[in-house]
């Protein structure tokens, strides 16, 4: 995220390859957005008989605002060493229910990372608000503990606009036309602060798929497919420009999915009828508790 990441085509092979098995054909179709905001069909066709409430056969249903922590862990080396760097975001979901599908509207609320050589990169409100709104449609098997969930495939880029946002080749310089300035500070790309050092102007591409099952009311937990590539443009200094190797860490992801309504968490502190990105921040605590980073857990077997 704030250092050079790069996704091998086998990462991301796997990636695409559970993102088919688990939600049907997977194919993108760009809609109007800065990035083309993308609509991930999670199951080909809705089915035709299918009404917008939704519901299984206990008359449940989970249509309402629930949000998604996702704890991200990437194996980064350094010369000889290997580090463990965990990202957390926050996501605000609008789910809406249709037979077996979930439509969400999914917008992200912050993304944090823990330090790499005592630094710690910083993703600003103007990038995090850059982030396009992302439709994805996912299935589950019904309501209740034990029931199955599958995540449709979530694509977020940063810097850089792609015709075909999960395959085509990333930019290699500021001088690509597909290089935009997302958070609109006249640079190019994302603008991304490490700690008090430099600044890099980065191209980011971040696939990601949860899958899981409830756990208890309202709530569900499992584990994600995550992989990322990112392309410094330039910097403020060279030390923002040096590319350590990545490899995504994907038997230490974790997510949870908790209902944040009135029907479930009831998150909305100030009473308007509404659960924010601000509210879900501020009572994150309800939602996961954040794995710190260790590098054991990216020790050569």
């Amino acid at each position: 995220m704030g250092i050079l990441m790069h996704t091998s085509a086998a990462a991301l092979a796997t990636l695409l390859g559970a993102g088919a098995l688990a939600v049907g054909c997977g194919e993108i179709a760009p809609e109007p957005g800065e990035f083309d905001a993308v609509y991930r069909d999670g199951s080909s066709d809705l089915p035709g008989d299918a009404t917008a409430s939704g519901g299984d056969a206990s008359g449940e249903s989970a249509t309402g605002t629930w949000a998604m922590a996702t704890d991200w862990s990437t194996c980064v080396h350094i010369g000889e060493a290997r580090f463990e760097l965990r990202t957390y975001k926050l996501v605000r979901v609008e789910v809406e229910e249709v037979g077996p599908v979930w439509r969400e509207r999914r917008t992200v609320c912050s993304v944090v990372n823990t330090a790499l050589l005592g630094q710690i990169t910083v993703f600003s409100p103007a990038v995090i608000q850059s982030y396009v709104e992302q439709t994805v449609l996912s299935t589950f098997s019904g309501h209740g503990k034990g029931q199955i969930y599958n995540g449709g495939l979530d694509i977020q880029l940063l810097g850089v606009k792609l015709t075909e946002p999960a395959t085509d080749a990333m930019p290699s310089g500021p001088g690509d036309p597909r290089v935009v300035d997302s958070d609109g500070d006249g640079k190019p790309g994302g603008t991304l602060l490490v700690g008090q050092l430099c600044q890099v102007y980065a191209a980011n591409r971040a696939l990601s798929q949860v899958h899981g099952q409830w756990v208890g009311p309202q709530r569900i937990e499992g584990g994600a497919v995550h992989v990322t590539n990112q392309v410094a443009l330039a910097s403020s200094s060279s030390f923002c420009e040096t590319a350590f190797p990545t490899l995504p860490n994907q038997p230490h992801n974790v997510f949870a999915l908790q209902r944040v309504d009135g029907a479930g968490l009831n998150l909305d502190s100030n009473g308007d009828g509404n659960v924010t990105c601000a509210e879900i921040i501020a009572q994150q605590t309800q939602l996961i508790t954040w794995r710190p980073a260790d590098a054991t857990r990216c020790a050569t077997p």
